[in-house]
């Protein structure tokens, strides 16, 4: 999901493990309780976004 653009949406208790979400865009998002381990990040916007991972 690189390059992807996603504005106000709400994730909770998702597994993006090994996930490539490299450049997209996560604005104004609720990204609570995630597993990020091992993704790739780089670039990823999460402005104005309330994220908690796990």
């Amino acid at each position: 999901m690189a390059s992807c653009t996603f504005e106000g949406l709400s994730l909770n208790n998702m597994d993006f493990h090994a996930s490539v979400l490299s450049s997209s865009l996560y604005k104004n998002s609720n990204v609570m309780h995630c597993d990020f381990y091992k993704s790739d990040l780089s670039y990823v916007d999460f402005s104005n976004s309330n994220v908690d991972t796990v």
